[in-house]
C-alpha cells in the first residue's frame, strides 16, 4: 500500500513537473514574441522618430541657407544702390557746377525741346528755376513767344511743362531724369540678380 502511494506521488509529481516545463516553455514563446513585438516596435518609433529629425533638420538647414541667400542679395542691393546713389548725385553735382556755359546751354534747349514736344499743345506754361532765366532769355527766341515762362525755386536745370488746364504735365528737369536713370538701373540690377539667382537653381 505504501508502495502504491509511493507510485501515486511520484506520478503526480512527474505530471506536476511536466506541467510546469510546457507553462514555463509557452511562457517563454510568450515572452520571445511580446520581446519581438516590442522590439520592432521600437525600431519603428526610433526610425520615424530619426526621419522626423532628418526632415526637420533638412528644413532649418534650408531656412539658414534661404536666409543667408536673401541677407547677401539685401546687402548687394542695398551696396550697388548706394553705388548707383552716389554716381548719380556726383553726376547731378557736376551738371550743377558746368563751367562751360555751352554745353549747359545745349543740354538745357534739349531739355526743353523734349518737354513741349511730349506735350504738343498750344496752350502751355513753361516753370524754369530763377537761376536759369537769364539762360531762358538767350534761348526764347528758339521756341513759339506764346510760351508763357513761370519763375520757380528749383534747383538749376528745372524744366516743367504744363497745360494752361493742367489735364497734362511733363517734368523733364536734369535731377528729374537723373532719379529716372537711376530707378531704371535699380531694376535692372535687381532683375539681374533674380535671374542669376533663377539660374542658379535650375542648373543644381
Amino acid at each position: 500500500m505504501q508502495d502504491d502511494v509511493g507510485q501515486l506521488l511520484a506520478s503526480i509529481k512527474d505530471m506536476a513537473d511536466a506541467e510546469k516545463a510546457k507553462i514555463r516553455a509557452q511562457a517563454e514563446q510568450e515572452i520571445a514574441k511580446i520581446t519581438e513585438s516590442t522590439e520592432a516596435q521600437a525600431r519603428q518609433f526610433r526610425d520615424e522618430a530619426f526621419a522626423r529629425l532628418e526632415g526637420q533638420l533638412r528644413m532649418e538647414s534650408e531656412c539658414i541657407v534661404g536666409r543667408a541667400e536673401l541677407e547677401m542679395r539685401d546687402r548687394l542691393i542695398h551696396e550697388k544702390n548706394e553705388a548707383l546713389r552716389e554716381v548719380f548725385e556726383l553726376a547731378s553735382g557736376q551738371i550743377a557746377a558746368l563751367d562751360d556755359a555751352e554745353t549747359y546751354k545745349e543740354i538745357f534747349k534739349r531739355l526743353v525741346q523734349e518737354a513741349i514736344g511730349r506735350i504738343n499743345c498750344e496752350d502751355m506754361r513753361l516753370r524754369i528755376s530763377k537761376t536759369d532765366m537769364a539762360l531762358w532769355k538767350s534761348l526764347k527766341g528758339e521756341f513759339p513767344e506764346s510760351i508763357p515762362v513761370v519763375l520757380c525755386d528749383g534747383p538749376k536745370g528745372t524744366v516743367i511743362v504744363k497745360t494752361n488746364d493742367g489735364s497734362r504735365s511733363i517734368d523733364n528737369s536734369i535731377d528729374t531724369r537723373l532719379e529716372m536713370a537711376a530707378e531704371v538701373m535699380r531694376r535692372e540690377l535687381v532683375e539681374l540678380l533674380f535671374d542669376a539667382e533663377t539660374s542658379g537653381e535650375k542648373g543644381k
